[in-house]
């Protein structure tokens, strides 16, 4: 996993961020931190890209959710943290919990959960934590955990995690061929 943002130690405006890294998240899974500036002493821990390798459509989400950064309103925008991507790679299942990104995801919300301030609002969003230590804690654990890879029978069709039931009608179909 690489860091594209290790040269900003205090993080960049999501919209910046999105124009300065739109090549680099193109055909990625992301797994990112972000803090809306409304809300200075919150942050979230999330991932992007998992099913369909689009790493920047939920970074896009959260522009469209919280705003641009402007000048004459401090509440609107957020920055990002932390941008770590993979390549995306369709020999791993669909299913996100097989991906690094997601790997580490689960590892950061289990070391940290029940310790700070975690509400109702959801596991991802963490208050009163110094970001440091989250992100440390992440360049560690990418270097010891990995994406589950499986064998692809078609390279060019992605490697599904679940089946689909069986219906009356697709047994139907079956028994009359």
């Amino acid at each position: 996993m690489k860091n594209l943002l290790k040269d900003y130690p205090n993080g960049m405006d999501l919209d910046k961020c999105i124009n300065t890294f739109l090549k680099e998240l193109e055909n990625t899974r992301v797994l990112y931190i972000i803090r809306p500036n409304h809300e200075k002493n919150s942050f979230k821990v999330g991932i992007s890209g998992t099913g369909d390798g689009h790493g920047v459509k939920r970074l896009k989400e959260h522009r469209q959710t919280f705003g641009k950064n402007q000048r004459n309103n401090a509440c609107t925008g957020a920055t990002i943290l932390y941008l770590g991507v993979t390549k995306y790679d369709k020999a791993v299942p669909i299913d996100k919990k097989n991906t690094q990104v997601a790997r580490i995801e689960a590892s950061v919300h289990k070391e940290f959960s029940g310790t700070y301030g975690r509400t109702q609002r959801g596991k991802e969003l963490y208050f009163d934590l110094e970001i440091k230590k989250v992100i440390d804690y992440i360049e560690t654990k990418k270097t010891t955990i990995t994406s589950v890879q499986t064998p692809n029978p078609n390279p060019n069709r992605a490697v599904r995690a679940t089946t689909r039931k069986p219906t009356a009608k697709r047994a139907s179909a079956r028994l009359a061929a």
